[in-house]
């Protein structure tokens, strides 16, 4: 199971994989226009620094093929040979991907709403493809059966693609996500939060109250080592 942060905060990518063992990060456009119109290329090349060796993952925005192509051929210039190229999981995406699946490169179809959307993609030579979990839920769909159906294809197919569970919004979601995926991606305020999920933190507590009851707060293990 690979876990990938999902940012663009480099200093939050560098503090959340000291502590995590998480397998690199994932971004797209969006999160990037969020950020207001800063440079471009010094600002994927922060992420990836931040990032270091492990997985990076960044979309194109060019909607047509040769667009796409140059975009990729572009951003992996910027960030290196373990970047993933996400692309829509569209006509034009699948087109694309093969062409660059075929010239080496590593590529996420990513948007995945349909089973046959993701089938296309990893046919194509997709390395990943990314269904987003709760837009889903908000649109009435069916995500649990969609990704049961996308991890029977690759199992079924031998192919040697993978399925990333994205857009996870509940701890709950989360869990669904990494029982029927490859991998999975997180915000930083969700790990956080999840990891201090408030049954586990509460039981902590109340075990270490019942030490403490017997040789008083503030106690530990290393006042037995002196």
């Amino acid at each position: 199971m690979e876990i990938f942060l999902n940012s663009v905060d480099p200093e939050v990518i560098k503090n959340l994989m000291s502590i995590y063992p998480l397998a690199g990060v994932t971004t797209n456009h969006k999160m990037i226009g969020a950020l207001g119109k800063v440079p471009y290329a010094d600002t994927i090349r922060a992420i990836r620094e931040a990032c270091g060796e492990k997985k990076f993952f960044t979309q194109v925005v060019s909607p047509d093929y040769e667009g796409m192509l140059k975009e990729a051929e572009y951003i992996c210039k910027l960030t290196g040979d373990k970047t993933y190229v996400k692309l829509p999981s569209n006509e034009v995406g699948v087109k694309a991907i093969r062409t660059l699946h075929n010239s080496g490169y590593n590529t996420c179809g990513t948007l995945v709403f349909s089973t046959i959307q993701a089938t296309m993609m990893l046919e194509a030579g997709a390395d990943y493809v990314a269904s987003f979990y709760s837009y889903m839920v908000n649109r009435k769909m069916d995500p649990d059966k969609m990704m049961a159906e996308i991890a029977a294809y690759i199992k079924n197919s031998g192919c040697k693609g993978k399925l990333m569970g994205a857009g996870f919004r509940t701890i709950e979601q989360v869990g669904i996500g990494i029982g029927s995926s490859d991998c999975i991606n997180i915000n930083p305020d969700n790990l956080v939060d999840w990891m201090a999920y408030a049954p586990a933190t509460e039981t902590a507590q109340e075990f270490l109250d019942g030490f403490e009851e017997a040789w008083g707060v503030g106690t530990t293990i290393l006042d037995f080592m002196q």
